[in-house]
């Protein structure tokens, strides 16, 4: 084995001296103090549990409080009575030492409220009114913020000041809760403090006025109670007293009357009783009506009483009557009636009367010089014929205007038909109306010839018989035919001798100088007379085959009108044809030259030879796609 380097054991030997003298140095160290403490602030008494928190394991523990007191537990409890803030010192001692903490204003304790109140009345009679009167003080720095009634008699408060009223007798506690800003509270109790003793009940009923109006008498009866004598005193209201049991009084003008009963024990209990108004004349009887109205108007009675009556009757001063509230009456005669309403309440009756004035129904008529034009402008000038004594006029004219003058005098200046109406109104507001239905008409005159055109063969003579409507008369004519032909009669009779086309025109003048024109183009259409001809091949011919009709006429013509004898026409100049029958076929042409015909029939003419194909389907109704061919 190798040899140990004394070197090395040097070096080993001082490590093993210094961790014994460091492991001595830990063991000798002193203890060093903390602690906590909860709650920290209160209001008095205020209970603080301490909490050591020190280290360096402690052995003995000395606490010193600041409000006197101390303690050698490790975790006391102290109690802080005087309001203030506290000191606390904390120390701790173990074998190699002792040591202290202290913390200044550890603690704080908030002072409470001194609570104290008064009452403005502790005796008296039933009801008793009593006002408290908060005396607390809320301690120094402190404010009071709420106050917890409680009177004895079944109610509460959290006014400062409150006020309660003591219904029934009986001795009451009154107990008082103040809080301050700290949250500190305290109660005061004040045993028997309130004392309410058997007190009086004024009250009275009365009768209703049996009246309508003053005088009227009303009895009162006394309803008071309360030990032992009671004594009266009655204010009605109107000046006058009593001091009866259960007086009578008699009210000598209308009008609202509150009484008042004063009642008043030997024990020196008093009350008041107010009764609620007494109203005497408080019926008033009245009606709405027109005081002017017009014959054989409705009009309309309105009961406007106060209070409604029971029941109501009129005599409207014609007589006739009614029963209702409310009625309505028709006047047949002009004249001043008065009318009268009788009210049944339910304690009385009462009337009351009204004159009305009833005035005859104007009559409307009104008319007009002239009341026609052919063309406008036409100014009307209309005249009132009104009778009954209008005092107001409203016209309306029928084309958007009016007018409230008596004559007044209105230009139209369109074409039309206007119906008029005056609506008259005399001092009594009575109306009537009168209406002209298109009394005023404006309008051309109207032409028309009726049998127009015409046409026929040269020489041609004709007679023009125009239909004319017209507002005023017609006092010219003035034709012209067409050809240079003219004339002036009403109804002329012309002949047209030269083949042509002609227009005929009227002009015709009215009484009241319009002048109104008809023209017919095309009015009369004469010719010379043609002589009708045709052919036709092939004929005969056999069925279905076409047929070629050829126009042979002389001189030409301008209209064609075939008829093939099976029914068959046409109005081409050369038509074609084919029948599906055989036979003789009669063939007609009539040929018109310029309105001028001449008829041609060629008896026989067309012989259709058969045969001609023909079948008939038959259906089966046992099967519905079977059909039998014949």
């Amino acid at each position: 084995m190798k040899p140990v380097d004394n070197h090395i054991l040097l070096k080993l030997a001082a490590c093993a001296i210094t961790l014994v003298l460091i492991s001595n140095g830990i063991k000798a160290q002193a203890p060093t103090a903390n602690f906590s403490g909860a709650p920290l602030s209160g209001c008095s008494p205020l209970i603080v549990n301490f909490q050591d928190l020190s280290t360096g394991s402690p052995t003995t523990w000395s606490w010193s409080f600041g409000n006197g007191n101390t303690s050698v537990l490790q975790n006391p409890t102290a109690t802080y009575f005087t309001p203030g803030t506290y000191t606390v010192s904390l120390t701790v001692t173990n074998a190699n030492g002792t040591n202290t903490l202290t913390r200044n204003q550890f603690v704080t304790v908030y002072e409470p409220p001194v609570v104290d109140f008064t009452a403005n009345v502790r005796n008296g009679c039933f009801p008793l009114r009593v006002q408290f009167t908060d005396l607390s003080t809320a301690g120094a720095g402190n404010t009071n913020v709420s106050w917890s009634w409680d009177f004895g008699n079944g109610t509460t408060s959290s006014l400062q000041n409150p006020i309660v009223t003591y219904n029934n007798a009986g001795t009451y506690t009154v107990s008082l809760t103040v809080v301050n800003d700290k949250g500190c509270a305290r109660t005061i109790s004040r045993a028997a403090y309130i004392n309410v003793t058997n007190g009086v009940d004024a009250a009275f009923t009365n009768t209703s006025p049996t009246v309508c109006h003053a005088p009227a008498t009303i009895n009162f009866t006394n309803t008071s109670t309360g030990p032992p004598v009671l004594s009266y005193f009655w204010d009605f209201g109107d000046g006058n007293f009593s001091a009866a049991t259960n007086p009578s009084h008699t009210y000598l003008a209308d009008g609202s009357y509150v009484v008042t009963l004063v009642t008043t024990s030997t024990a020196g209990c008093v009350d008041t009783f107010r009764s609620n108004p007494i109203v005497i004349g408080a019926f008033t009887t009245s009606f709405s009506a027109p005081l002017n109205a017009c014959i054989n108007q409705v009009v309309n009675f309105t009961n406007t009483s106060t209070p409604a009556p029971v029941s109501a009757n009129w005599n409207f001063g014609d007589g006739g009557t009614a029963a209702g509230i409310n009625t309505s009456h028709v006047y047949t005669a002009p004249g001043s009636y008065l009318v009268k309403l009788y009210n049944t309440y339910s304690s009385c009756l009462d009337s009351t009367q009204q004159i009305i004035n009833i005035s005859p129904k104007p009559v409307a008529n009104f008319s007009a010089p002239v009341t026609t034009r052919c063309e406008p402008p036409l100014t009307v000038n209309f005249q009132d014929l009104s009778t009954g004594g209008a005092t107001g006029w409203q016209w309306d004219f029928g084309d958007g205007n009016t007018s409230t003058l008596q004559n007044p005098s209105h230009t139209y200046t369109t074409y039309g038909s206007f119906t008029v109406r005056l609506i008259i109104t005399n001092i009594a507001g009575c109306a009537d109306t009168f209406t002209r239905t298109n009394y005023i008409r404006i309008q051309r005159a109207n032409i028309t010839l009726p049998q127009l055109p015409e046409r026929g063969c040269i020489p041609y003579t004709t007679t023009f018989n125009p239909v004319i409507t017209s507002l005023d008369a017609v006092t010219s004519y003035n034709w012209d035919f067409g050809d240079g032909g003219t004339s002036t009669l009403p109804n002329p009779t012309y002949t047209y001798t030269t083949q042509g086309t002609y227009t005929v025109r009227l002009i015709i003048n009215t009484s009241s100088g319009c002048t109104d024109t008809l023209t017919v183009a095309g009015a009369i259409r004469v010719g010379s007379k043609p002589v009708a001809n045709f052919s036709a091949s092939p004929i005969p011919v056999c069925g279905t085959q076409d047929v070629y009709f050829t126009n042979l006429s002389v001189p030409a013509c301008d209209e064609w009108y075939w008829d093939f004898g099976d029914g068959g026409t046409s109005i081409l100049e050369n038509p074609i044809h084919n029948y599906s029958d055989t036979g003789y076929f009669n063939i007609t042409l009539i040929a018109t030259n310029n309105g001028c015909p001449d008829t041609l029939v060629r008896t026989n003419y067309v012989r259709v030879l058969p045969p001609i194909s023909r079948f008939l389907p038959v259906p089966d109704c046992a099967n519905r796609l079977r059909f039998s061919f014949t």
